[in-house]
């Protein structure tokens, strides 16, 4: 569903409660009640009187509970059905479609299965590499272009903030950095060095986009994902990234 035909599904859903029927239905449960009421306390000895007076007050609880929800419960449920149609629109507009508390539950196999290319923007990435290198060089094998940038090791201001914003000891990161290139130019990867530092890391398809965000623990823990659609919000987002981090 496009995100403009949620207007119409939103715009019923915050209709305000009929004030009119609501105040005749209070007046009639009033009504009912103290005809309850009248006939019980005249001729409440009455057989017909034993059988009407549970009927009104039968229809009155009815009448009274509808009233009850047209302002209130129905009120509570409008705002509730508008709560769920906007952040499913903002899904839509997102082009998000999968997220995932753990990077590493991402199959790759299957997400290289439909596209041709793939770019990458990682620092060094030692462990998606060691556990996807099968997969990478049997795409490059069947044609598949492995793209990927990584910071300039050469750059020893830039070696020295990824030091410190991963806490490792001076020279750790360019020694990473360097091991990345050299295996991944083994698999068939163009290489690009970029003297920025990166924010995020991204992995750029023809018709989707992760998104992950860098982990600065000392311990290593779970890292996020963010599954993107061609066309959404997000995509074009990563795309102006790539775009400017290779160009």
């Amino acid at each position: 569903m496009k995100p403009e035909k949620y207007e119409s599904f939103i715009n019923d859903a915050n209709a305000k409660p009929n004030i009119v029927a609501g105040i005749i239905e209070v007046i009639v449960t009033a009504i009912l009640i103290i005809g309850a009421i009248i006939i019980q306390h005249h001729w409440g000895n009455q057989c017909w009187a034993i059988i009407i007076v549970p009927i009104l007050s039968t229809v009155a609880s009815i009448i009274g509970v509808a009233a009850v929800w047209e302002f209130f419960s129905k009120l509570k449920f409008a705002t509730l059905v508008v709560n769920l149609a906007n952040i499913s629109a903002n899904l839509q507009i997102s082009g998000i479609v999968k997220y995932t508390n753990n990077f590493k539950d991402i199959y790759w196999r299957e997400e290289l299965k439909y596209t041709k290319y793939l770019k990458v923007v990682i620092t060094y990435a030692r462990t998606w590499r060691e556990q996807n290198r099968e997969v990478l060089a049997d795409f490059i094998k069947k044609g598949g272009i492995v793209e990927i940038a990584l910071p300039n090791y050469n750059n020893k201001d830039l070696m020295e903030e990824y030091d410190r914003r991963f806490s490792f000891a001076s020279g750790e990161t360019c020694k990473r950095v360097a091991e990345a290139k050299k295996e991944f130019e083994s698999l068939g990867a163009q290489i690009t060095l970029c003297d920025r530092a990166f924010l995020n890391s991204y992995y750029f398809m023809d018709d989707y986009a992760i998104m992950a965000p860098f982990n600065h623990l000392k311990e290593k823990g779970y890292v996020p994902a963010i599954k993107a659609e061609k066309n959404g919000a997000l995509y074009e987002y990563i795309s102006k990234e790539i775009d400017a981090i290779f160009s």
